[in-house]
């Protein structure tokens, strides 16, 4: 039954009408508030109530962090960066980390436009002239009614113009300034805590910069917001297209280790790239290489053991074929390495595959170690006597030659009837083990016996036998029956099978057993022993891994390598037949990827997608020539040249003349521009730049001294210092307190490093500015003696002096280097005080007083603590500064004189007739 609405006591239809507009009421105020908070929210920060000493901010009931991700750009000095081997990726990383019900994250990156100084108007016009006076000139007459062709260099013009936009498209160019910013919200500070620290971590896993902003964490909340500034005059005005396409997360130059093994050239940016493989840098230190017949191959990775070996490590080389242009074996005579040359023939070094290897030098003497090795390479000679065999080595046929080669082993007393390896002291005697004749007499021997008489089994003995017909002395493998002693103690060992080319089984029998017997080796090292790194190159990569049990080795290798110090260089020339699983497994686990030049489209197109080339790549890897290519490391993809030193030519080439071959001594080989030679003589570095007798452009070691990167003093970019050996105090390091742990410095000299690297760095610069410079001698050097006879010390790092002979003015500049953390605001302004109060007779002693350091720490504490008149970073701004002091002496002085000449002239009018003509000589000379 309905009961119609007017029959309803007045009362319930008041009170639901109250209800509806107390409802609708409610609904409004809640729209207010929520336009009130938006717009609170956009234009004042008096929400956000920072907590724990500005740590967190307080807002709705949440606590909130900030971290900036990335550093300053070391390419454009005072804007915000994006961290090195870098890929877009990494914003969907932060975004995939798994949170609760109680936090959440936040990631913004902020692009603003940089003024472009009209740079787009001016490149239009110069095209449309350029369009413009080359129809002009093609179809305009001459007086003798020739018609003008069109001047080539217009072309060149317009090809110029076409080369900047498309290093806009590929992301070259920097138009725009960024931050990227992420926040982490959450109702309680652990939440926030658990949810950053996962941050912090993945970014310490892509080795990228970050810092958890301590204060100001309002400005940099609202820094992220969408306000109405960022609105209209960002998001309005700049496309995300132009954004992505011209990021810095697409650095073309990212920062790589600044010492340790160079390996090679970027020739984008003329820098040198180096892998430190030694201080955990780097996470397994596995490669891969992958290039056609003819794209320098070989000789990249002769290089890397050269220098391997250079650096006090190991390397182990199997070279699959021959190779006319670089000769393998010669150099692993110069490199005084053991070679193993397999096959028939007169000069020819083979191995027993039954003996147990066994290398005291780095594997523990111990009856335990040595029943590993025993069972490890039992259980890889049964696999190579499978590949022997070939594609009908059945499970049954395995079986029985495991269970041969156990009652081989113990005829020949290398085990007891328990299995326990016995005689360990006549392991070094090569006839102290079985051989294949021996192995294949005890096949008959079963044969022919009872017990083994049953057709099942008979069959599969007989089959074995059979099968190895040809591994006899009268055989063409019998060069495999021997009883050599395989020693393995040589930091160099290069195995050379190119003879057993023709004959496929074998030479994969043999590689599966090398690499078995480097893999025992490497992993029987003594418990707490130091690690030793040791570089296997496996070549032909691709013929490998299409057997099964190879590629099970060369999975475990890659895996299980890096703990013990072994580092792996697979080597293809495509990737046909190799399973996709096993690319990704080499690719998860690798550190670098080296794809050479020289390649058909056709060889490029299956690597695109695999290795996500860019065009720029694509048009890089079909470049002709050798020894290029695209190096690839982390996100990065850097166009890499495979420089040698002239030791290396003629290591592997033979190729330098016979003079400097016998060349010994840094002295002999490199000569330096004679006004820096006393920082070499002195100090013991000098700097690339400095060389005068060999070109620049190819890589130059300097016997007796190691060579890291250096952030050059008055430019941009990177640059090389050659450090002499012995110099660095490894013994004696300075603690260098900062706000989270203590990091160890090594010192050079009682400064660190990097100090010392700066240092001397900056005065050969000066030097070749034509200053007269001399370094701090720890506070012994004698500046000068004023007319009292009193020593003034020098207390400053470098002081240059110089006179400018044209206006005859001495000019003295008191340089001071300052390393990050190294000094308070408070010594800082104390140390600028002291420096500028040092007088003689009277006199400052120094004109000007700059104190300098990278950008970054400039920016944050030295620049505001001394001022920016006696500050400048590295780089320009330290050079302009030099520059802008002398002119600015020179004026002065100049100034003064006239003055002087002034007075002068007013005192003895007949002489300023002369003071003019100098006076103008001295204003043309400024």
């Amino acid at each position: 039954m309905s009961i119609p609405l007017m029959e309803v006591p007045r009362s319930i239809r008041e009170a639901w009408t109250n209800f509806k507009h107390w409802e609708t009421v409610q609904q409004w105020k809640e729209a207010d508030e929520d336009i009130d908070r938006s717009f609170v929210l956009s234009l004042s920060p008096s929400v956000f109530k920072p907590k724990w000493g500005g740590r967190y901010l307080y807002t709705d009931g949440c606590f909130i962090q900030v971290i900036s991700i990335g550093d300053p750009s070391p390419v454009n000095p005072g804007r915000q960066g994006i961290p090195y081997r870098k890929s877009l990726r990494i914003m969907d990383d932060i975004l995939d980390i798994p949170v609760g019900d109680t936090s959440c994250i936040m990631v913004t990156q902020t692009a603003i436009p940089l003024p472009a100084n009209d740079e787009q108007d001016a490149l239009r016009e110069a095209r449309r002239i350029n369009l413009i006076t080359k129809t002009t000139q093609e179809y305009e007459a001459d007086e003798n009614g020739d018609v003008k062709i069109h001047d080539r260099i217009l072309d060149y013009v317009g090809e110029g113009i076409e080369a900047y936009n498309r290093a806009v498209y590929e992301g070259e160019t920097r138009l725009f300034e960024f931050s990227l910013l992420v926040a982490v919200k959450g109702k309680t500070t652990k939440d926030v805590d658990d949810t950053m620290s996962m941050i912090t971590a993945l970014m310490d896993g892509k080795r990228i910069i970050y810092e958890i902003i301590e204060h100001d964490q309002v400005d940099a909340y609202l820094s992220m917001l969408p306000t109405p500034y960022i609105k209209s005059r960002l998001l309005s005005t700049t496309t995300g297209n132009i954004v992505a396409l011209t990021t810095p997360l697409r650095n073309k130059n990212p920062k790589l280790a600044d010492s340790g093994r160079f390996m090679g050239i970027d020739e984008r940016t003329n820098n040198p790239i180096f892998l430190n493989f030694h201080n955990g840098s780097l996470v397994s230190g596995h490669s891969i290489v992958v290039g056609k017949s003819g794209s320098g191959k070989s000789t990249e990775l002769l290089k890397d053991d050269k220098r391997a070996l250079e650096d006090g490590d190991e390397a182990f080389h199997i070279v699959p074929k021959a190779d006319q242009d670089t000769n393998h074996k010669r150099v692993c005579i110069e490199m005084g390495g053991q070679l193993i040359d397999i096959g028939n023939g007169e000069g020819k070094c083979n191995f027993n595959f039954f003996q147990v290897f066994y290398d005291k030098s780095r594997m523990e003497d111990s009856i335990s170690a040595r029943q590993t090795a025993y069972a490890r390479h039992i259980n890889i000679l049964t696999d190579s006597i499978g590949l022997l065999i070939g594609k009908s080595f059945s499970d049954p046929q395995r079986n029985w030659t495991y269970t041969s080669l156990l009652e081989l082993y113990r005829r020949f007393k290398v085990i007891d009837g328990e299995g326990n390896v016995i005689n360990t002291d006549r392991w070094e005697d090569g006839n102290f083990w079985p051989n294949f004749e021996d192995w294949r007499d005890l096949l008959w021997e079963w044969m022919n016996d009872d017990k083994h008489k049953p057709q099942s089994i008979n069959s599969i003995i007989s089959a074995l036998y059979n099968n190895t017909v040809m591994i006899t002395r009268l055989g063409p493998f019998g060069f495999l029956i021997n009883n050599n002693a395989l020693k393995l103690d040589n930091r160099f060992t290069m195995v050379d099978i190119s003879s057993l080319l023709d004959t496929p089984n074998i030479q994969d029998a043999v590689i599966l057993m090398v690499t078995g017997i480097i893999n025992t080796k490497i992993q029987c090292r003594p418990e707490g022993a130091e690690k030793k790194h040791i570089f296997i190159t496996l070549d032909e990569g691709a013929n490998l891994v299409k057997i099964p049990r190879m590629r099970r080795v060369i999975e475990k290798m890659f895996r299980e390598l890096r703990s013990f110090g072994g580092h792996l260089k697979i080597v293809f020339q495509d990737l046909a037949g190799v399973p996709p699983s096993m690319i990704h497994m080499m690719k998860t686990n690798t550190d670098y990827i080296l794809l050479m030049s020289n390649m058909a489209a056709y060889n490029v197109k299956p690597l695109v997608k695999e290795f996500n080339l860019t065009k720029s790549d694509i048009r890089r890897l079909k470049t002709p020539g050798q020894g290029r290519g695209v190096f690839i490391i982390g996100d990065a993809h850097i166009d890499y040249v495979n420089s040698l030193t002239d030791d290396e030519e003629r290591v592997i080439f033979d190729k330098v003349p016979e003079a400097k071959r016998t060349a010994r001594g840094v002295d002999s080989l490199i000569k330096l521009d004679e006004r820096v030679e006393w920082i070499r003589r002195n100090h013991g570095v000098f700097v690339k730049n400095w060389i005068v007798n060999k070109p620049l452009d190819q890589a130059i070691k300097a016997p007796g001294y190691n060579w890291e990167q250096l952030e050059p003093p008055f430019k941009r970019g990177k640059g090389i210092i050659y450090i002499r050996e012995g110099l660095e105090n490894k013994d004696s390091e300075i603690e260098v307190k900062t706000f989270d742990e203590k990091e160890k410095k090594i010192k050079i000299k009682n400064q660190s490093k990097d100090h010392y690297k700066f240092v001397y760095s900056l005065a050969g610069e000066l030097c070749l500015l034509d200053f007269d410079v001399t370094p701090d001698d720890y506070g012994r050097r004698v500046l000068m003696i004023d007319s009292n006879g009193k020593a003034i010390i020098q207390r400053v790092d470098l002081v240059a002096k110089k006179k400018i002979q044209a206006s005859e003015v001495e000019i003295c500049i008191a340089l001071e280097v300052e390393m990050p953390k190294s000094h308070t605001v408070e010594q800082l302004q104390k140390k600028r005080d002291e420096i500028l109060a040092l007088k003689c007779d009277g006199k400052p002693v120094f004109d000007a007083v700059i104190f300098t350091c990278d950008n970054k720490y400039w920016k944050a504490v030295v620049k505001d603590a001394v001022g920016e008149e006696h500050s400048a970073p590295r780089g320009e701004q330290l050079k302009n500064k030099i520059m802008e002091i002398i002119e600015t002496k020179i004026q002065a002085t100049a100034c003064e004189n006239k003055e002087e000449q002034i007075i002068q002239d007013s005192a003895n009018p007949a002489e300023s007739v002369l003071y003019s003509g100098e006076s103008e000589l001295m204003e043309a000379q400024i």
